[in-house]
């Protein structure tokens, strides 16, 4: 949405925005696995990983050109093998045709298009 120009931070769009869950990780409900993500970046813990975060977006906020990055706009689940798989299972049967792809701990769930 800072792309689009509704918001100018990331955290302006929600309590439900990819940066809110980073920043103020929630205790139930969570949208992302923070223990995953903080292994996958190879970080210390989570406050590791939320100044690291923080510090990412401010940079790419700095930069002219704000592009997309399709892995994370439109990808329907990003994560490790295992828990794209269990998303695209909860998803049901009209995900079947989904693929799931990806390399080294880093798998995709998107479209069969892609």
């Amino acid at each position: 949405m800072v792309r689009a120009g509704v918001v100018g931070h990331p955290s302006e769009w929600g309590r439900f925005s990819g940066y809110n869950e980073i920043q103020k990780p929630r205790k139930r409900y969570s949208l992302i696995d923070h223990g995953q993500l903080v292994a996958l970046l190879g970080k210390e813990g989570m406050k590791d990983l939320i100044s690291s975060h923080a510090a990412w977006v401010d940079e790419a906020l700095k930069q002219e050109s704000k592009a997309r990055d399709v892995k994370w706009t439109e990808s329907i689940a990003v994560g490790s093998k295992k828990f794209v798989e269990k998303i695209k299972e909860k998803l049901g049967t009209l995900f079947l045709s989904r693929k799931v792809e990806g390399k080294e701990g880093q798998y995709e769930l998107h479209d069969p298009q892609r």
